[in-house]
């Protein structure tokens, strides 16, 4: 089995995208590539303002193995009462620094309710986004200050590019993924980073499903640290 940390429903409206609104066919896809479980979010969540309604969508969509990640921003105050094994974080897209008062007030409290907290660092390479669209990236420093002050949250980065994904040598409370960290030798990485941190993450279906498995099937790694990242981390970080 393989739990895919990184898989979205909805319409990203910068591209075209396989199985957009339809997220039956999503989890066929998944399902086929020996992806039966992960955590989902909704590409409608970093521009719908009415996070209630987008969350909600996102509910409808998930199919069991799957746990939705529920959007939440400081400002929104739905997260002092949500229900959740995960939630999103979009910093850049909401306007707001994980390093303000109201952002670790929130993040503690949710954090005390075993939530992971999952940090959107980008969607896109910076370098594919609409000229009049240009979202910057989740500062490093910044998921650093907030790994620190938070040392009993568990976060997950998604989509950490260039050496990003070394937040996680620093701080043991920290998971990554590789979906968009290019190019990404595992077998190399691995010799910097935390095997028990490392999570599979495929950004389907912005990215390509198998582009995630390529990169495993290449390393050639030995079967328990194999396990460990298809699933075995991520059963310990949901439970």
């Amino acid at each position: 089995m393989i739990f895919d940390v990184n898989t979205a429903v909805g319409v990203w409206p910068f591209r075209n995208l396989r199985f957009a609104g339809n997220p039956k066919a999503l989890y066929d896809h998944l399902a086929k590539r020996g992806i039966t479980g992960g955590v989902t979010r909704h590409y409608g969540a970093p521009f719908c303002h009415d996070l209630d309604f987008i969350n909600a969508e996102l509910a409808k969509a998930v199919i069991p193995g799957f746990i939705p990640a529920f959007a939440v921003r400081p400002d929104y105050k739905q997260w002092k009462t949500i229900q959740a094994k995960a939630v999103a974080l979009y910093p850049s897209f909401h306007n707001y620094k994980l390093t303000d008062p109201e952002t670790l007030e929130m993040a503690k409290d949710l954090a005390s309710r075993n939530i992971v907290l999952h940090i959107i660092m980008r969607e896109e390479d910076e370098r594919s986004h609409h000229l009049r669209a240009m979202v910057p990236s989740v500062p490093a420093a910044d998921v650093e200050a907030f790994a620190d002050a938070l040392p009993e949250a568990k976060i997950v980065l998604l989509n950490c590019m260039g050496g990003e994904l070394s937040i996680t040598c620093r701080h043991k409370n920290v998971y990554g993924e590789m979906a968009s960290f290019e190019p990404f030798d595992v077998k190399e990485a691995l010799a910097n980073l935390p095997g028990d941190q490392l999570l599979f993450g495929s950004h389907t279906p912005l990215y390509y499903t198998t582009a995630a498995l390529w990169k495993l099937e290449r390393a050639e790694l030995d079967a328990d640290l194999l396990a460990k990242i298809h699933s075995g981390n991520a059963a310990k970080l949901y439970c």
